[in-house]
């Protein structure tokens, strides 16, 4: 049973970095993205050696005398931070994306409403 927690707990920054990820970068967060990712990072490392002491435990209350298994928990680990590392670089992409877009759609109404103003301006001089 430990083992199985050990290997579920690695996931919490995952979680952590889509949920607070989303929030910071929708400013619903008081928190900077930058500081969110250094934070999930910082918690993958941290719970990566609890996580691997957890499963030692587990292997060692079963009977075990070799533990060498849970050296699976550093690879388990470093393959979840890519994927964590992945999920951040997509955030922030979609991020600039939407406030790309979003400019481009302000200069548009700018812009025609620079024209419109142009051609009501243009009709009353031919008045």
């Amino acid at each position: 049973m430990l083992i199985l927690v050990s290997v579920l707990i690695l996931f919490i920054p995952l979680v952590f970095q889509i949920i607070s990820g989303n929030k910071s970068l929708n400013n619903l967060l008081y928190k900077d993205y930058l500081g969110v990712c250094i934070a999930s990072l910082f918690m993958q490392v941290i719970i990566t050696f609890f996580s691997f002491f957890l499963a030692m435990k587990g292997m060692t209350m079963n009977g075990n005398k070799c533990v060498t298994g849970a050296v699976a928990i550093f690879g388990l680990s470093f393959l979840v931070a890519l994927l964590m590392v992945f999920i951040m670089v997509v955030q922030f992409v979609k991020t600039k994306l939407k406030e790309r877009k979003t400019k481009d759609q302000e200069s548009e109404v700018i812009l025609f409403d620079t024209i419109k103003s142009n051609s009501n301006s243009d009709e009353e001089e031919n008045l």
